[in-house]
């Protein structure tokens, strides 16, 4: 082997120094020799059982590793452990994303740092402020001790009391969305103190959502439309317990989205022949009660 490079050195010296350009020929038939085969994601007693293009999750060796070059021919499933090392970093292999690339925490100025915990506590607050009682997140979460859920949930009984609230004003002054806001207008006509009592029972309380709040109480029954709160029906309309803020740019933005997406998923069915599918009617109605949101917004937003 060392005679053969040689001898490919010597020719490409005389190249060289003669101003020519070495006559380099490729031998695919010799190369073959060397190519790196791809291994199976699974083997078992030499026989292949998954190979990487029919596998989920999984990443060449050594991807989210920064103390060691990627093996793009040799696939690893992906694992918790990964996302800790690559996240967290470790004591044997050096940093973590954070310290590699200095992404720092805004909170403190310092370095991010990363506890796999922290994602309990986080999912944790988010099913708290979503409405879910203890029980149903410890359930969720797969605790045996329901009294966990305390030291997890970390949203206060202020902030929930806040955002309920908030959502009542809105609906007081004719801000809100909904047929909520619709039924309180035509009781305050005759009854204002009727108007409050129908308030107060029908948003006890609120589950923030990117499109609005949904004022149904999880904690005693689950969703009946499977929290499409705009595929409830084919008259045209949203959920009943669904308020939008009119005056929120988010909510509006997000409906906007969801109309367009809908939209375009419509002609997609359509283009593929699926006119009469149960799908097309699911999004057909999505895009209707969204429109419908958003006329009624318009409507609020010139007052």
């Amino acid at each position: 082997m060392r005679e053969v490079v040689r001898g490919v050195f010597d020719d490409a010296l005389l190249c060289q120094l003669q101003d020519k350009v070495y006559p380099f020929e490729r031998d695919f038939k010799y190369e073959e020799e060397f190519y790196c085969s791809i291994s199976p994601t699974i083997r078992a007693n030499s026989k292949t059982l998954l190979e990487p293009e029919d596998s989920l999750f999984v990443i060449s060796r050594n991807l989210l590793t920064y103390s060691k070059s990627v093996r793009s021919n040799e696939f690893r499933k992906v694992s918790d452990g990964m996302f800790i090392s690559w996240l967290g970093g470790t004591s044997a292999q050096g940093g973590s994303l954070f310290r590699k690339f200095d992404i720092l925490d805004p909170r403190t100025g310092t370095v991010a740092a990363f506890t796999w915990h922290d994602i309990r506590h986080w999912l944790n607050t988010v099913y708290k402020q979503g409405g879910l009682s203890d029980a149903q997140v410890n359930i969720i979460l797969g605790r045996a001790d329901y009294t966990q859920a305390q030291i997890y949930d970390h949203t206060s009984a202020l902030s929930r009391s806040l955002i309920l609230q908030d959502m009542m004003q809105r609906v007081r002054e004719d801000k809100a969305v909904g047929l909520i806001q619709t039924t309180f207008n035509n009781l305050k006509i005759a009854d204002r103190k009727e108007a409050e009592d129908y308030l107060t029972a029908a948003i006890r309380v609120i589950n923030p959502m990117p499109h609005g709040g949904c004022a149904h109480n999880l904690a005693l029954k689950p969703c009946q439309n499977h929290l499409s709160c705009l595929a409830k029906g084919g008259d045209g309309k949203p959920c009943e317990v669904l308020i939008v803020d009119s005056q929120n740019e988010k909510q509006r933005s997000e409906i906007q989205r969801i109309a367009h997406d809908a939209s375009l998923i419509r002609v997609h069915i359509v283009n593929a022949g699926g006119k009469s599918s149960p799908q097309y009617k699911h999004f057909e109605n999505v895009e209707q009660s969204a429109n419908f949101l958003l006329t009624e917004i318009f409507k609020k937003s010139d007052h």
